[in-house]
């Protein structure tokens, strides 16, 4: 995972107190064409709807998207649920024919990513 994606990722969401999902979409090219939050939650548990994010995917014809949320805490470790979610994701992209790149954990000094962690 790219230093200046971490970065990206810390400044936008690495921070917040209420976790919060990120999908940024990318391009053919792997260029960005946008990025959007998908729902705020609790400080331990977020409510995000897989398909508003695929929805959205299609909407931009986008063929890529990295997935990131933050963990508050401070822990990077994705839980049960982070991994049920992800995995659901890259079903579905799967039949769309969008690739899921990552997901990435990142809070205000650390991160992990799925690909490095082999869960995507």
């Amino acid at each position: 995972t790219d230093h200046r994606l971490v970065n990206y990722l810390r400044g936008r969401i690495g921070f917040r107190t209420t976790e919060t999902i990120l999908a940024l979409f990318l391009d053919g090219s792997h260029h960005l064409l946008s990025d959007q939050e998908f729902g705020e939650g609790s400080p331990q548990r977020i409510h995000a709807l897989p398909r508003n994010i695929l929805k959205r995917a299609l909407e931009l014809d986008a063929s890529g998207i990295i997935l990131a949320h933050n963990h508050p805490g401070g822990g990077v470790t994705p839980s049960s649920s982070d991994i049920e979610f992800t995995k659901s994701i890259k079903t579905l992209c799967l039949k769309l024919d969008i690739r899921l790149h990552d997901h990435v954990i990142i809070t205000s000094g650390h991160w992990a990513s799925f690909r490095n962690l082999k869960i995507i």
